[in-house]
């Protein structure tokens, strides 16, 4: 031991202030004598945090590997001092070396943040810089580092992975039979199998895909997305039907990442399943890949009997754009010809409710009108259905089933017209607006509301006007109002629309009519503010206050009206848009005895608002 040394060991021993000790152990981690060492981790024993510390700091400096043992122990690395902790992790960091990987990985699961930030940033150093150029040490531990369960660790080890190369494939191929209870292991190995990215590991990672660990699983199919190998496409297929949505997730993931290559294989998988699920998986997979032979294979899947798989069709349909319209225009042809003979055929069952002695014309109707799918046949099917021996029975429902299907089908092909946007495809749906489904007329007329092109307001009055559905008329008028377009002759034919025996319609027409401002319109809606039902009484007032005082000629009329509710509602417009020459007439109303309360009251408060302007107006 130097002479220098010696003096300062003593001061570490001897001086009274705590400062002055902790620099000279500090000191001590400076010097190149051997006794360096041993001196400092004989501090490590002394029961101060601060000259534990200090001691730890030495070491680190000193950079001798054979600290790590010391430094790793349980009376530093469980120190109940942070400060103790992060000094030991620096250290072990500045040290490096492969012997420090597994305490630094131990200090990555530390309960202080900052012990475990200083940890991973000095693992993620030393296995970035052993990787460049490893041994066959660095693999053997880089093998065992797999096992680290904190995410963010498991990334830098499988970065290191990465970098290392097809060098790492063996040692982990030949880890895996020897790692069967560590499920952590298992699947932080089929990551590093996709990251190395050798073609011979997948043999091996379509082996864990029958992993009973979910994780182990789902990191083995994102392992084979990762190679991009089109021979695991038919397992990782068979994934999508695995238990655990995350596992289906990432087999969606994969099966993207194999492009075309992996079309085939999920079009015949397609054509057979029947989990709702999986069929949904396989649709957004073949909607992400983009290959334009998928848009037939979708496309029956509009008409399933399933909400979720019908949605992930009209999603998928929708990102191929107008390379779609051709098949969606297919799906929406539907039977215009005379089937009343057919029907009269079927009508015979009816008849023969036992289900013996059937006409054969009585079936053979039956099986015609399924086959056509022709939804003007739905009510003769349910009555047969439901009232006729099983023999026909059976038959009506799988025509009704057949019938019902078509229909969503024409229905989700609108809704991807619709989304998908182009001119081109207002033709297809002004054709649609004569189906005999109400369902595809209603869509048909959504997605008019968002379609560009002449003749629009025209069709849409024509609905309003003439379709037996009174939801569908209303609707019609909603979306017309809706697109804010105006024409010759929408008005009159919206006017005409206030006398639909329907309230929803009428109350749609007036607010069709409120945007519009057509004059002819005032004593029209004046008189619906006496219809019997609240909401188009609500609808007609409104639609008069647009008018603001173009109605007051309507509304000096509706003040002496003989309805209770077209005087209520004229005196609560004329509170709005009224001035001080209706003020006799309120005041009257408000008087009379023998005007209902409501009434009464209505006028007195439009009496006062238009006082109240009045008086702040000078």
């Amino acid at each position: 031991m130097n002479t220098h040394l010696k003096r300062l060991l003593r001061q570490a021993q001897e001086d009274a202030e705590p400062t002055a000790r902790r620099e000279a152990i500090l000191a001590i981690g400076r010097e190149r004598d051997p006794a360096a060492f041993r001196l400092l981790s004989e501090f490590l024993k002394d029961p101060s945090p601060d000259i534990q510390r200090a001691a730890v700091a030495g070491l680190g400096r000193l950079g001798d590997s054979a600290a790590v043992p010391l430094l790793a122990g349980p009376r530093i690395m469980r120190s109940s001092s942070t400060d103790v902790r992060w000094a030991a992790v620096s250290a072990l960091g500045r040290i490096g070396g492969l012997d420090a990987l597994e305490p630094l990985v131990r200090a990555g699961r530390d309960e202080e943040w900052v012990v475990r930030n200083q940890a991973v940033n000095d693992l993620r150093r030393i296995l970035t810089e052993a990787a460049k150029a490893p041994a066959s040490r660095t693999l053997s531990m880089l093998t065992a580092l797999l096992d680290a369960e904190q995410p963010e660790i498991a990334e830098i080890v499988l970065d290191a992975v990465e970098a290392a190369g097809g060098r790492m494939l063996e040692p982990v191929l030949r880890g895996l039979p020897h790692h069967r209870s560590s499920p952590v292991w298992r699947a932080n190995a089929a990551a590093a199998l996709g990251r190395i990215g050798d073609p011979a590991a997948v043999p091996f990672l379509v082996r864990l895909l029958g992993d009973k660990d979910g994780r182990v699983r789902r990191s083995a199919v994102e392992a084979l997305g990762r190679t991009g190998d089109g021979r695991a496409a038919g397992a990782v297929l068979a994934a999508l039907e695995d238990i655990q949505s995350e596992v289906q997730r990432e087999a969606v993931w994969a099966l993207t990442r194999f492009g075309s290559r992996g079309t085939d294989p999920i079009h015949h998988a397609l054509r057979h399943s029947r989990n709702k699920y999986v069929l949904r998986a396989m649709i957004a997979t073949l909607g992400e890949i983009g290959d334009v032979r998928s848009i037939p294979e979708i496309v029956p899947c509009l008409g399933s009997t399933y909400f979720v798989v019908r949605a992930a069709a009209v999603k998928a349909l929708v990102k191929f754009g107008e390379k779609a319209i051709p098949d969606l225009a297919s799906v929406l042809s539907f039977n215009g010809s005379d089937i009343r003979p057919l029907m009269a055929d079927a009508a015979k069952a009816l008849n023969k409710k036992s289900g013996r002695c059937l006409p054969p014309e009585c079936r053979r109707a039956v099986r015609a009108l399924a086959a056509l799918e022709d939804h003007r046949a739905v009510g003769l099917m349910k009555r047969i259905a439901a009232e006729c021996g099983p023999e026909i029975s059976e038959e009506a429902e799988q025509a009704l089933f057949r019938i019902g299907t078509a229909a969503w089908q024409r229905c989700s092909a609108l809704v991807c017209l619709r989304e998908i946007g182009p001119p081109a495809a207002l033709k297809h749906v002004i054709r649609s607006l004569e189906d005999p489904s109400a369902n595809v007329r209603l869509e048909a007329v959504r997605a008019l509301g968002r379609l560009p092109g002449a003749g629009r307001p025209a069709r849409l009055l024509a609905v309003a006007a003439a379709d037996p559905d009174p939801y569908l008329r209303a609707e019609a008028l909603e979306v017309l109002r809706q697109t804010g377009e105006t024409g010759p002759g929408m008005a009159v034919s919206a006017i005409r629309c206030l006398g639909d025996t329907d309230p929803d319609v009428r109350a749609e027409a007036a607010g069709l009519l409120g945007n519009l401002r057509d004059r002819r319109a005032v004593f029209p809606l004046l008189r619906l503010t006496g219809d019997r039902h609240w909401n188009v009484q609500e609808s007609a007032e409104n639609a008069l206050h647009n008018f603001g005082r173009e109605a007051l000629p309507a509304l000096r009329r509706g003040l002496n009206d003989r309805s209770a509710r077209v005087r209520f509602r004229s005196c609560r417009l004329a509170g709005e848009v009224a001035d001080r020459r209706f003020l006799p007439v309120l005041d009257r109303l408000a008087k009379r005895k023998d005007a209902d309360a409501g009434t009464a009251k209505a006028a007195a408060e439009a009496a006062a608002r238009i006082r109240e302007r009045a008086g702040s107006a000078k």
